[in-house]
């Protein structure tokens, strides 16, 4: 796979669409994210697409969709557990172990889940990472 050759046939493209974003001001939403929303839809062959900032809320999305609780959580880091405090590690000390604990989906798998309730769980799972290509 050659990503180079590959940017370079379509760089006009991206770097107008770039362009476009830019000089809106609509970073967030806006025009240019309803359109990826309606194009990839339709290559989907479904009636509605929508633009998310991570696989985590894909996810979270997909499970509430289907009717199952879930949260997102954000555990604290082992280094900032009472259990360390004497390491005298503070917030910010491990970058990515703290960027990474505010990112953790928190399913619900408890002992109390009913097997129809965990293949709920676990179809939607599958159904949001493991996706296969059209």
């Amino acid at each position: 796979m050659d990503l180079k050759a590959q940017y370079s046939e379509i760089q006009p493209r991206v770097e107008a669409a770039i362009k476009r974003v830019l000089e809106s001001g609509q970073f967030i939403l806006g025009p240019e994210v309803s359109a990826f929303e309606e194009r990839f839809a339709a290559y989907c062959q479904t009636s509605r697409g929508l633009a998310v900032n991570s696989g985590t809320s894909a996810l979270h999305l997909a499970l509430l969709a289907a009717g199952v609780d879930v949260g997102i959580h954000c555990p604290v880091p082992v280094h900032l557990q009472q259990p360390n405090a004497n390491a005298g590690c503070k917030a910010g000390d491990l970058l990515v172990t703290d960027a990474l604990a505010a990112r953790f989906l928190s399913p619900p798998i408890y002992p109390e889940l009913t097997a129809e309730q965990a293949a709920t769980v676990t179809d939607e799972l599958n159904k949001t990472l493991f996706v296969e290509a059209a």
